[in-house]
């Protein structure tokens, strides 16, 4: 479809061996790197807010607030975001929509990639859309409040291919 209608497609998210990198070895880490692997990534360096909500979680999920491996793990998904926004940021043009798809845990509460890419331009208009799953589709259930924007809400027992 891109290809037909002249369509820009732009992978923009870090190589995933960069990203181990920085979980494994922590953010600083990719200075080291050589010239050309700074060119598939955020420019350094990444300042990285640990008190964001999503980020607080993660480090919660490995022990705690400050462990070695929670601040290396919330580094490596805020490498993540901030690339994605880099890359969105270097190749949005004025007047026309960028849509990007991106797990919804990179901008839910408009966190991650939503917070990288308005810190230089705040008042940049960015709409997120959420997919979460319910058995009853009449009312959000309400830990699905406030994600996103816009909230698709699909069943519970809908065919699930990945």
């Amino acid at each position: 479809m891109a290809r037909a209608n002249n369509l820009y497609v732009v992978a923009r998210n870090i190589p995933r061996r960069y990203a181990n990198l920085v979980f494994r070895q922590g953010l600083d880490y990719l200075e080291k790197l050589p010239a050309r692997a700074h060119a598939f990534m955020a420019p350094l360096p990444i300042p990285v807010d640990l008190t964001q909500p999503a980020y607080t979680q993660m480090m919660d999920m490995m022990g705690g607030h400050g462990t070695d491996s929670g601040v290396k793990l919330v580094q490596a998904q805020a490498v993540k975001d901030a690339t994605m926004a880099h890359f969105i940021e270097k190749y949005w043009q004025p007047g026309y929509l960028f849509l990007h798809f991106n797990g919804s845990y990179h901008s839910n509460q408009w966190q991650g990639i939503v917070h990288y890419a308005t810190t230089n331009t705040p008042d940049r208009s960015i709409l997120t859309i959420n997919t979460v799953e319910q058995t009853d589709l009449n009312t959000l259930n309400e830990q699905n409040l406030g994600l996103a924007d816009f909230t698709i809400c699909i069943p519970s027992t809908m065919t699930k291919t990945y």
